[in-house]
């Protein structure tokens, strides 16, 4: 797992994590899993409104309203697991540690 500042959003933090096949998002209210097979085909997607189900009880990632949110951070957890493989020897992940 790592803790990266997100640059776009003063203060506010992301957390990248992954476990075998699924690579997860969090931030201070959300958190996104994307499970895919060698190559990239997506097998599972899981997202969880911590503010309304703070158990993640309801996966709610196949909800129309929450669309915009899920192409937000699946374009965000990509572009920090790109770096994430550019500069893992560091874990800088974007920041400015080196």
């Amino acid at each position: 797992m790592f803790s990266c500042k997100n640059s776009k959003r003063t203060g506010k933090s992301v957390v990248i994590e992954r476990f075998q096949a699924g690579d997860t998002i969090r931030t201070d209210r959300h958190r996104l899993s994307l499970h895919t097979r060698p190559g990239g085909k997506q097998t599972r997607r899981m997202l969880y409104d911590h503010q309304r189900d703070p158990d993640e009880n309801v996966n709610v990632s196949e909800k129309l309203e929450q669309t915009k949110i899920v192409n937000t951070l699946t374009t965000e957890l990509h572009k920090r697991m790109g770096e994430y493989s550019v500069c893992h020897r560091s874990r800088c992940l974007g920041t400015d540690r080196k």
